[in-house]
């Protein structure tokens, strides 16, 4: 499944600007570590996905 997450991500290599690997912790929570050319980075961090049918029955 494609998240904003992924397409931020797509959307920043298209421009050239590269990331760390992508962690997935085990609550669940994706983070990433972007740099920019000069070598700053900025973390990304995105919820867990919930599922339709799970978040109907809450």
């Amino acid at each position: 499944m494609l998240t904003e997450f992924d397409g931020a991500l797509e959307r920043l290599a298209a421009h050239g600007v590269r990331h760390e690997p992508v962690e997935t912790y085990s609550n669940g929570v994706r983070h990433v570590e972007v740099l920019d050319p000069d070598g700053n980075s900025l973390s990304l961090a995105a919820l867990p996905q919930v599922r339709a049918d799970a978040a109907r029955s809450s």
